[in-house]
Formats: structure tokens, sequence, C-alpha cells
């Protein structure tokens, strides 16, 4: 247990017989439970509350898009975050260096939140940070780290979730990160066609 969290009992009429407390600096717990805090802003919901540690912020099978994130990393012992998202209709911002009050994404604006980097100062000697997105078109999609891209775009298929959550180097636990965390309809190439139409002959070339 920890900051505040009760231990004991009530209402059983049980004495304590003995107690033990320790202090563990911020950013220095063995397995950093609780250590980064995040939730997710909603279509149709709102701020739905903080989440830690890998735990989903947002939704999935519901058809909401999630607009906006904020990331708390206070617990964490000089921690700073960078952020990169990009949005509907308005493309890559750079939110520079983040705080708990950062809004990542839009509020009140019908705007969905499509691709997410996260790049970290202070975790690398350590920790690597993970993250990967629920796409509305292609569900779950692999995790990345440390500044890589997850989501999508140019298929306007926004992130309807997230999961965020920090590993020790070499943590055999970890996974894998196999590249597909983000998808561009960039990286699909252009399709040229023809077609012979009876009395008319070849039309003109047409593109996908």
């Amino acid at each position: 247990f920890y900051d505040g969290q009760t231990a004991g009992t009530t209402g059983r009429n049980c004495s304590i017989e003995a107690i033990k407390i320790k202090v563990t600096e911020l950013g220095k717990q063995g397995n950093l439970t609780g250590s980064i805090l995040y939730e997710a802003h909603v279509q149709d919901i709102g701020w739905q509350g903080e989440v830690s540690d890998g735990q989903i912020a947002g939704t999935t099978g519901k058809n909401k898009r999630l607009e906006a994130i904020r990331i708390d990393t206070r617990k964490l012992k000089n921690v700073k975050l960078k952020v990169i998202a990009h949005i509907q209709d308005i493309g890559d911002v750079d939110y520079g260096y983040i705080d708990h009050n950062t809004i990542i994404g839009t509020v009140g604006k019908g705007k969905r939140l499509e691709a997410i980097h996260i790049i970290s100062e202070g975790l690398d000697a350590q920790y690597d940070i993970y993250y990967r997105v629920h796409s509305a078109r292609f569900g779950w999609l692999d995790w990345t780290k440390n500044g890589e891209v997850a989501g999508t775009v140019g298929y306007n298929a926004g992130v309807e979730a997230i999961e965020i959550k920090l590993y020790g180097k070499g943590d055999a636990s970890a996974p894998a990160c196999s590249g597909r965390s983000y998808l561009s309809a960039d990286q699909i190439g252009t399709l040229t066609f023809k077609t012979n139409v009876e009395g008319l002959g070849w039309q003109d070339a047409k593109e996908n």
C-alpha cells in the first residue's frame, strides 16, 4: 500500500500488532507501479478518468473516437516527455514538453486523434516507454517505444484507445515491436491502370 491507501481492517475488532513503513524516492520504485498516469477524452463521454501502466484509456468496439489525452509523469523523478500528435484536419502538432495539464488533441471540436509520438528524456538509462493504439479501422496496432509513431495517417481512421507502459531495459516481458505500429497511406504506393472499352478503345489512365 502507498500514498494514502488503507492498510489494516475496519469493523472487525482486530488490533494492529505491527506495521512497516518505507519511504521510497519517487521514480525509484522497483516496479514503477502507478508511475505513469494518463486519461482519454472520448466522443460522447468526455474525460474518462486516469488509468496507469498499460491499462486501456479510451474505448474499443463502440465506434467512438479518442479526441484527446493527458499524460501525468509527476511520480517519475527528473522525467520529461515531448509529444507530437497527428489530428484530423489539422495535421501534426508539436506540443514540445508536456505536463499533466497539457491537452494532447482537441476538446469540443469533434476531431479525432490519429497518431502520436511520445519522446522521453530522463528514462533512457533505465527504462523504455512503450505505447500502442487501437485504430478505428485496423484494431490494435503493434507496440512501439521511445519516440516512434503509433497510429495511422491518410486513412481517415482515428485512434479509439491507447495503452502506455514503462519497462526496464532488457525486461524479457516487454512486448515485441514488430514495426506495424504506424500505417500511412503513403506507404502503399500508387496503382496506375487503363481499361479498354468496346467501341471506345483504351481509356485515359487512372490512379488509385
